[in-house]
């Protein structure tokens, strides 16, 4: 199984430091590897805030962290949410 986290680099409010995010169940012999697509969407960037009662999400750059668990990183990217 394979993993999508976001982590956002300077949160406007406490999160956790890693959301899963979405993931896909991949079965692979030894040797052999398949491609995957996770799709994130503008939610998975979002949180709710009580305080306005709606769903926001903050603007900057957010590492994108694909592997078997969270100690198994194997793909890191960033993505900016304008």
């Amino acid at each position: 199984m394979e993993g999508l986290t976001r982590e956002k680099c300077s949160p406007a409010v406490p999160r956790p430091a890693k959301e899963l995010k979405g993931f896909s169940k991949v079965e692979l012999k030894p040797g052999e590897s398949k491609q995957v697509a996770v799709t994130l969407n503008p939610r998975s960037f979002s949180y709710y805030d009580v305080a306005s009662h709606q769903w926001k999400a903050d603007a900057g750059t957010y590492d994108i962290l694909v592997g078997r668990n969270v100690e198994q990183i194997e793909l890191r990217g960033t993505a900016e949410l304008k």
